[in-house]
């Protein structure tokens, strides 16, 4: 079976960030210099400190996730941004995946499990809480069909999560099946249901720069 042979050596505990923006910032305020690139990806290092992004879609996250087992990786903290299926989850909220619904193809290669590490889930829990970061847990449905989001389809997965994404049903997937720690942590960007509102990029990129400590504490 194929398998990669990354150039690239990762520490134990990297930051996968789903978005461009996010990759950006997170890169600044850690000071970390870009080592390499893969597969439409970027991962940058200073030390133990390592961040991997941007990633889009449950294919190039299962690929990533593979590169970064083999490179040395043990622990993931992914962070992405994610539609409300209802009124009652806050734009600009965050979001802490207890389970994913996967509606998308690539985690059935993997194995059907859609759980983050219990570990790092209530590591990251107490860290929210610690910074005084309001937060929910619950599910996320990911979808590969970023614009197939349609009024049926909403109706139907707002009664089973309370959030859509494309990549955490993967991520824990690929994660339970590669031996690796996975967790998600989702900014709500946008509302799809019952009407569509989204966010400003400075808005969303504000409440990344309040979790800096949190993922400052993840490397260490």
């Amino acid at each position: 079976m194929f398998k990669p042979k990354p150039k690239i050596k990762a520490p134990p505990s990297v930051v996968l960030a789903f978005t461009r923006p996010d990759c950006e910032l997170l890169k600044k305020e850690l000071s970390l210099k870009r080592v390499s690139s893969f597969f439409l990806t970027n991962f940058w290092r200073k030390g133990d400190l390592a961040l991997c992004g941007p990633v889009l879609g449950a294919p190039q996250a299962a690929i990533v996730l593979e590169y970064l087992k083999a490179a040395g990786a043990q622990k993931i903290l992914a962070y992405g941004w994610a539609g409300a299926l209802s009124s009652q989850v806050p734009l600009g909220s965050l979001f802490l995946p207890e389970e994913a619904l996967s509606l998308e193809g690539t985690s059935r290669f993997y194995g059907d499990y859609f759980l983050p590490s219990r570990d790092l889930f209530w590591w990251l829990y107490h860290e929210l809480t610690l910074q005084g970061l309001a937060f929910q847990e619950g599910k996320v449905v990911s979808t590969d069909a970023l614009f197939r989001e349609t009024k049926e389809f909403c109706q139907e997965y707002a009664m089973k999560a309370q959030v859509v994404d494309m990549e955490t049903s993967t991520i824990f997937s690929v994660g339970r099946a590669l031996g690796l720690s996975v967790v998600s942590l989702l900014l709500v960007s946008d509302q799809v249901w019952p009407s569509y509102r989204k966010l400003s990029l400075k808005q969303l990129l504000s409440v990344t720069q309040n979790l800096i400590p949190i993922f400052r504490k993840f490397f260490c």
